[in-house]
């Protein structure tokens, strides 16, 4: 098997088959030959003499060597929706006559340009490189796609067919601006982002008081200790960080009726959590995953550039598919982050949804429910009581949000930014108020 550049292996196919033509001519040769022998007409030798001299030539120029063939895009990891060029890559004998290819695109990806090309020569400098123009459609893992050639030779009496060889290709989930207030119900350390409402060293001003044992020289305000004659020092409130815990309900996926490949309550729910992992992230603090169908598959709290890319790179294998079984997942919150604040992210469809909610709340966790469900009806075939069905599911939905609200674990729906403001900061002052025990 041949290289095909870039390091790709082309598939290679049986070899050189003989064609229509081939036979044809052959047969016709023979046929006049027979014919100039038995009806002893030597002009009919005169017009085989042509055609067999073609066959015997065109047979010894037979290419000796294969095709291969690679597609690969120009670049591994895209952002969706957006555009690339997928370059097929033809190695063949330069004494190919005729070169043929039909190009489709990998799952969630298209072509915007001709899928059929066709070239009458080899280059003599090299293989055939043959762009094709394609857009992401969806984030995911996914191929390049796929090529059909086929190259003749000796004047069309001989074919190859192969098939190129796609390469990986990455599309990560296009994230949206998304901004929230940098209040939050608990923090894990002494230093970060957010604000305290305990004094100590920080960034934010928390007022101006006298001056007292233990106080650092740094902190005196000298314009109000001059004005006043007696010390005055800055008063600070410390900064805090934070662990955010991102579930993902991926248990069930409830797409739109539109002919669209995205908008499905799964696909909202990835790009909320690439939106608020980002978010968090670049404010300093430490994001988690937890896909709720692996939950021995959790990613560790931890903060950084790598740490998103890590997040993202997971996301593109979420699928939907039913839970593993029951398993105690306070405990594994436990385990992997003991103080986060937790991020459910489901469309509340199944009677456990909004149990595991309830069951994070018990065990300490601040718990915010983010509504994934989309706008539209789901896809589904129109019956009779397809929309019967669907409205009690509405309703059964609707009472197990009240229910979360009875246990104070709020419900937002997801709308990009801004979304979470309102009920973030009412958490906090839940999580700060003074608490009576009975």
């Amino acid at each position: 098997m041949s290289e095909a550049g870039g390091g790709g292996r082309g598939w290679l196919a049986s070899g050189w088959q003989p064609t229509v033509a081939l036979a044809a001519a052959a047969g016709t040769a023979a046929l006049l030959l027979f014919l100039a022998v038995a009806l002893h007409r030597p002009d009919l030798v005169v017009i085989a003499a042509p055609l067999v001299i073609s066959l015997v030539v065109n047979l010894a120029r037979r290419p000796g060597t294969g095709v291969s063939a690679v597609l690969r895009a120009h670049a591994s990891t895209l952002l969706e929706d957006q555009g690339t060029t997928l370059t097929l890559r033809v190695t063949a004998p330069e004494s190919a006559d005729l070169v043929r290819t039909t190009t489709r695109a990998g799952a969630w990806m298209e072509l915007t340009g001709a899928r059929a090309t066709r070239c009458d020569q080899m280059p003599a400098s090299g293989p055939l490189i043959v762009p094709q123009a394609a857009r992401a459609l969806r984030w995911g893992r996914t191929r390049s796609g796929s090529a059909d050639v086929t190259v003749s030779a000796a004047q069309g009496l001989f074919r190859f067919d192969a098939q190129a060889r796609s390469t990986p290709v990455r599309i990560v989930p296009l994230r949206e601006r998304f901004h929230a207030i940098d209040a939050m119900p608990q923090a894990a350390g002494n230093l970060g982002a957010h604000r305290s409402r305990r004094p100590g060293d920080g960034t934010d001003l928390a007022g101006v008081r006298p001056f007292v044992g233990g106080d650092r020289l740094k902190r005196i305000n000298w314009p109000v200790s001059l004005r006043t004659g007696q010390l005055h020092v800055t008063a600070t409130v410390s900064d805090r960080d934070t662990a955010v815990m991102i579930v993902l309900d991926s248990s069930i996926d409830v797409t739109s009726r539109s002919v669209t490949p995205t908008g499905g309550s799964l696909d909202i729910a990835v790009h909320a959590a690439a939106s608020i992992a980002e978010h968090y992230l670049h404010s300093g603090d430490r994001v988690g995953l937890l896909d709720h169908a692996q939950p021995l598959r959790p990613i560790r709290p931890a903060a950084g550039r790598a740490h998103l890319d890590r997040i993202v790179d997971a996301l593109l294998d979420v699928t939907p598919q039913p839970s593993s079984g029951d398993y105690p997942l306070p405990r594994v919150l436990a385990r992997v982050a003991p103080r986060a604040m937790v991020m459910l992210l489901s469309p509340l469809l199944g009677a456990a949804r909004p149990q595991r909610a309830v069951e994070i709340a018990r065990a300490g966790h601040p718990v915010l429910v983010i509504d994934t469900l989309g706008a539209e009806a789901p896809t589904d075939e129109a019956r009779e009581w397809t929309d019967l069905a669907w409205r009690l599911q509405l309703l059964q939905r609707s009472a197990d949000i009240d229910r979360l609200g009875e246990h104070g674990i709020p419900v937002v729906a997801w709308r990009g930014a801004g979304s979470l403001d309102e009920v973030l900061l009412r958490l906090s002052r839940a999580v700060g108020a003074p608490r009576v025990r009975t």
